[in-house]
């Protein structure tokens, strides 16, 4: 009667052991995560950034389908596209905020390769956006004339071989730029744009200080829109800019 009894206690005592493992194992994962983030982020700050950045022309490309899922939640108000360094080597995580700044998804990218921005820049920089035309009035802010995103590009290449005022380009008032941020709305209009990626290079803009620079990409190559384009929205256009640096626009959490 007694052993009777005192099996519903073990798997009691059991279950409560088990999920104090599973508890302690989330808590891990989250600590673990906390750590990863905070040292990605700990490691861009204090980096030699004349080494990290070797010389070599960086970009990222990020699907339209992977800016769509962090923007799909509808608590998403900005994304922030934040460099981080791991492994000596400068990464990119595209984070998706709320109203009070709280991180709701994210995904992180690689450099890739096999593409020069810069050249590709160079086969259109005679092309000019007519941006009075452009219906929604955040992409006409946003939108880039290619013969300045070439300007951009090159300058920050410029830099970074010459290995010459990377640490004053990269920071407003001596510190260090944390991230970029951009309204969710016009990363939603990115994502719905129909080509393979959205390529993401450094630049340095017309105050001479690093900046994202977005060009629509398919294959190995620039793909511009025309008014024309099936899925462009009726709306020419494929190069951005005019994200937010923080610093010095930490506090605009809407744009």
């Amino acid at each position: 009667m007694k052993i009777k009894n005192l099996a519903p206690i073990v798997v009691g005592v059991g279950l409560l052991f088990l999920g104090a493992c599973q508890q302690d194992e989330t808590a891990k994962e989250t600590t673990e995560q906390s750590v990863t983030e905070n040292t990605y982020a700990k490691n861009w700050q204090e980096a030699d950034l004349s080494t990290v950045f070797t010389g070599k022309e960086i970009s990222y490309n990020i699907s339209p389908q992977q800016l769509q899922e962090v923007v799909a939640d509808k608590k998403v108000t900005q994304v922030r596209f934040i460099p981080g360094v791991v492994n000596n080597e400068v990464l990119v995580t595209v984070v998706g905020v709320d109203k009070a700044g709280a991180i709701v998804t994210q995904i992180t990218k690689k450099p890739t390769t096999g593409i020069s921005i810069a050249t590709e820049l160079q086969k259109v920089q005679d092309i000019t956006f007519n941006k009075t035309a452009i219906d929604d009035k955040l992409v006409a802010y946003h939108t880039l004339q290619p013969e300045e995103a070439l300007q951009f590009v090159t300058s920050w290449n410029t830099v970074v071989r010459s290995k010459s005022n990377i640490d004053e380009v990269t920071s407003y008032n001596g510190e260090r730029i944390r991230h970029y941020s951009m309204d969710a709305e016009m990363v939603a209009h990115m994502a719905g744009l129909p080509v393979q990626y959205i390529n993401l290079s450094w630049g340095l803009n017309k105050e001479s200080k690093l900046t994202t620079v977005f060009v629509t990409v398919t294959g190995n190559s620039v793909k511009l829109l025309n008014k024309g384009d099936e899925g462009g929205d009726g709306q020419e256009g494929g190069v951005y800019d005019f994200s937010h640096p923080c610093p010095p626009l930490c506090d605009q959490i809407n744009e």
